[in-house]
């Protein structure tokens, strides 16, 4: 039975992809309708091993009515679905997992971040941390949801990195720049003013013995240091988002090529790998993580 099970498992997985739907909606009708009558015919006597095969594939089904109803149009129940499965199966005791329940895990992991993120329903960062790096996690060679869940994760950091470059690289940031240098410039202005002011008085002045022009200028310089400070802590935390998910991207793709044994998956990972390698082969720790001796 498992056998057929497997076989109209992977029907549906193949229909969604190519938008055969009608096949899809078929197979999944059948896998429903096979599985539960096998698990009604099983009985109370049924042993433990039995009972964690009957939740695997009522679990399968699930999935796979997740995907057709995904293939479907009808997104938000899907998502739903899935969101649902994986939030179980992170709650649950990984230790006692067995290795194709933890496969599983892993695809509803992926699929509820791959789904979340078409359909921007979540933010970048839930999806990351809840989904996608959870489900990246997998450090098997022979999890082919751990290695489609590792690139699909390599492919989002990617995207957020192109997107964090180009903000940084866009004319509103340019206009910005601009403002910091003049902040800087005023700041030395300012400053240079206030030298000046005081060599005259004969030195510093000190508390209430400042005159009005002095204390003016020191709380500009105080203000303008302010927002000066907080110009460049946006600029470093910006240029910091860039090199992190330049990063993990970089690391996903290795790990698809390093653990995967699925060659498509490697194929398709390695070219995005020589892209973002080659777009930044000036950044030392870019070469670092794209030579690394895994690959």
């Amino acid at each position: 039975n498992e056998r057929i099970w497997t076989h109209l498992y992977r029907v549906v997985d193949a229909a969604t992809k190519t938008g055969k739907v009608e096949c899809a909606i078929g197979a999944v009708a059948r896998l429903r309708r096979d599985v539960l009558l096998d698990d009604n015919n099983k009985g109370p006597s049924a042993t433990a091993e039995a009972g964690q095969q009957e939740k695997k594939w009522r679990s399968l089904v699930a999935v796979a009515e997740a995907k057709t109803l995904w293939a479907s149009g009808r997104t938000e129940e899907a998502l739903r679905r899935v969101r649902r499965m994986a939030d179980a199966f992170l709650a649950a005791s990984s230790t006692t997992q067995e290795e194709d329940v933890r496969d599983l895990k892993y695809e509803t992991l992926r699929l509820a971040g791959t789904w979340a993120r078409e359909a921007r329903s979540l933010p970048s960062l839930t999806v990351l941390q809840s989904y996608l790096r959870p489900a990246a996690a997998s450090k098997s060679r022979s999890s082919l949801s751990g290695a489609k869940a590792r690139f699909a994760l390599g492919e989002y950091v990617a995207g957020l990195h192109r997107e964090a470059e180009q903000r940084l690289n866009s004319a509103e940031w340019e206009d910005a720049e601009r403002v910091l240098e003049g902040r800087r410039q005023e700041l030395a202005d300012c400053e240079g003013a206030l030298a000046a002011a005081q060599r005259r008085r004969g030195g510093p002045s000190e508390g209430g013995s400042s005159s009005s022009s002095l204390q003016g200028l020191q709380i500009q310089i105080k203000q303008l240091k302010k927002e000066i400070a907080e110009d460049e802590g946006r600029r470093r935390e910006a240029r910091a988002t860039v090199a992190a998910h330049l990063k993990e991207a970089l690391e996903a793709f290795v790990a698809v090529i390093a653990r995967s044994s699925d060659a498509e998956l490697a194929l398709r990972s390695a070219p995005r790998l020589v892209a973002l390698w080659f777009n930044n082969v000036n950044n030392i720790d870019v070469n670092d993580d794209a030579k690394t001796e895994d690959v």
